[in-house]
């Protein structure tokens, strides 16, 4: 359904042991990933593969002589290993102040002579984040944070002794129960500590991973739907006004039904041809919607002017209200743009429905192009992560899209104005083409 929010909002205007399991012995090899995705890190929160992961629950837990894992590794005693999530970790060593600012988060200590190993960088946010998937449960989806130490490799000299950290969804209640053990790579020659911490703390707090899988395995055939009614909509969207309407009914029912499907039927379990069967259903109802909108054409503009001003809220909000990071805003910017848009077409006929179209057409065309290339901020989990304190973050390759949407509009506004239809019919308040907007 992921892809079918894509495909919408784009012409919108556009989830105890000391022994390793059994389920971590399997196959743990990264999720394929056909698209360039976004990968978000804020305030010791991810957004990876469209779910939410978050560790402030943890920030705040003291560290004490039991909270740590023991080294077990053969012809190595007493070595341990403690670990503080997002920020430093503040365990005794007697060869490193507590208040070094260089410590980072995971420290191997020697339990008789108190000397520490840093294992980290000092920076959390240095860390790689991974997400893995376990193909026998993929409820067991997690996230693995991996860092480069400070400190020469036992092994190998030419490299730093590594750490990483698999955080594994389990069922316990408190997120701040965690267990915490060792599971290899000291003396393997890979010079990387492995550990696994087990806790609810490791469940996505927002997954759209069926959404994911889907977009993944279709993801040619909606990039390539997004350009070719980009392209219609961009040149002949005024002069194919009565399609331009009927497809706006068609993608606003869609969505509807989309996010309906997805709040109350699509579970983890969902299987692909519901989805398909969903999409279908959301078709034929959407068709129903644009035909209803063709026949009465004021309506039809004026709902297809607030698709407009929605695009360009997704867009206010994807460049310049991000650093906000506020829900109400979001909204806000929202409901003004589309409103706002939706009452001017009531005063202003061709020239705001070459805008419209052109808007629509230039934002359709760079989105479906951005399916294929990826980095492009995803609105429809914006919100999400606005909501859970994450602030989405841009590459260079948005602010090409943005540039992208803003020339592709001219160049669209242009050809549609300079090759407008013809007609000599004018309307009672004397406006040429009218005659094309009325009813």
């Amino acid at each position: 359904m992921k892809l079918i929010l894509l495909l919408t909002l784009s012409l919108l205007l556009s989830i105890s042991s000391q022994s390793q399991p059994a389920f971590l012995q399997k196959d743990q090899s990264p999720l394929p990933q056909p698209l360039t995705l976004i990968s978000l890190s804020y305030k010791c929160s991810y957004f990876e593969n469209f779910a939410i992961f978050t560790f402030l629950p943890a920030k705040d837990k003291i560290e004490d002589e039991d909270s740590g894992t023991y080294l077990a590794e053969s012809g190595v005693t007493n070595k341990k290993i403690y670990f503080s999530f997002c920020n430093d970790s503040n365990i005794d060593c007697s060869n490193i102040s507590k208040d070094a600012d260089q410590r980072g988060a995971a420290i191997l200590r020697d339990e008789d002579t108190k000397e520490c190993v840093l294992l980290t960088t000092p920076n959390w946010n240095e860390a790689e984040v991974t997400y893995v998937n376990n193909k026998l449960d993929r409820s067991r989806d997690y996230l693995r944070l991996s860092w480069e130490g400070q400190e020469p490799c036992p092994d190998d000299g030419t490299r730093n002794l590594g750490f990483s950290m698999d955080v594994i969804c389990t069922d316990a209640t408190d997120p701040k129960d965690l267990r915490y053990y060792y599971s290899g790579g000291y003396s393997d020659g890979t010079c990387q500590i492995r550990t696994v911490f087990e806790s609810k703390l490791g469940c996505a707090i927002v997954s759209y991973r069926e959404v994911f899988e889907f977009l993944s395995k279709n993801y040619y055939i909606f990039g390539t739907i997004l350009i070719v009614l980009g392209i219609l909509l961009l040149l002949f969207g005024f002069r194919l006004l009565l399609v331009s309407l009927f497809l706006g009914g068609v993608v606003t029912t869609v969505l509807v039904a989309a996010i309906i499907a997805f709040q109350f039927i699509i579970t983890k379990n969902t299987e692909q041809y519901v989805l398909w069967i969903i999409l279908g259903i959301a078709l034929v109802l959407g068709c129903i919607v644009g035909y209803a909108l063709v026949k009465f054409k004021k309506g039809g503009i004026f709902i297809l002017a607030a698709i407009a001003g929605l695009c360009i809220a997704l867009i206010l909000n994807s460049a310049v209200f991000r650093y906000a990071q506020s829900k109400a805003l979001f909204w806000v910017v929202i409901g003004a743009c589309s409103l706002g848009c939706g009452i001017i077409s009531c005063f202003v006929g061709v020239f705001l429905c070459i805008g419209v179209t052109s808007l629509i057409g230039s934002y359709s065309l760079v989105r479906g192009i951005s399916v294929f290339v990826g980095h492009f901020p995803d609105e429809v989990s914006l919100i999400e992560q606005l909501k859970n304190g994450i602030a989405p973050k841009t590459d260079y390759y948005f602010w090409g899209y943005l540039a992208g949407i803003i020339v592709i509009f001219v160049i669209g506004f242009f050809i549609q104005w300079r090759f407008r239809p013809k007609t000599k019919k004018k309307s009672k308040n004397g406006r040429r083409y009218q005659g094309l907007l009325e009813d």
